[in-house]
């Protein structure tokens, strides 16, 4: 199972439909981004990361849709 059926099954849950999900990946086209969205992720970053902002988004507590 990879991260995108992770995010689907997760989001069909009570619990998962509020959890702030994350891709970190090394896949950067549209349709790769399009995909993670349409899984239910709230952001999809491409590697390497910019570390300043995991860290800022990982304090922020509220997701901030990158798509």
């Amino acid at each position: 199972m990879d991260g995108v059926e992770v995010a689907r099954r997760l989001r069909v849950t009570p619990w998962g439909r509020s959890a702030r999900l994350v891709a970190l990946t090394g896949l950067g086209q549209p349709s790769d981004i399009e995909r993670t969205r349409e899984a239910g992720f709230d952001e999809h970053i491409t590697k390497p990361a910019d570390l300043g902002y995991v860290a800022r988004l990982a304090a922020s507590g509220a997701a901030a849709r990158a798509f």
